[in-house]
């Protein structure tokens, strides 16, 4: 239905690109003559959104990305000529953020 009212609109559903989350039972889904696939999680605005509560896998990710963001800033973090200052500074806007972004939520 969702597929049919958007192309009157003159929108599409990209199959290749849709996954289907649900809390009930699974059913096929067709769009363009493609069976959408399931997904049990799925990351949204930087956020894992789960059916489950699955906190440890987006605890590890964020930590996953924070380490990411350290390794593309080594350079600085262990310069032996950079003060002290400039270290924490990075450390604190460029890391640190990555790892705490949407905690509250």
């Amino acid at each position: 239905d969702l597929n049919n009212v958007s192309n009157e609109i003159g929108l599409s559903i990209n199959p290749y690109k849709t996954k289907v989350i649900t809390n009930y039972r699974k059913s096929q889904i067709e769009v363009h003559s493609v069976i959408l696939g399931y997904v049990t999680d799925y990351v949204c605005f930087e956020q894992t959104v789960s059916l489950h509560n699955i906190n440890t896998k987006e605890i590890k990710r964020r930590t996953a990305l924070a380490w990411k963001k350290y390794w593309s800033l080594k350079f600085i973090l262990e310069d032996k000529f950079q003060s002290l200052n400039i270290k924490k500074t990075v450390l604190e806007h460029c890391v640190i953020p990555v790892l705490l972004y949407g905690c509250q939520t």
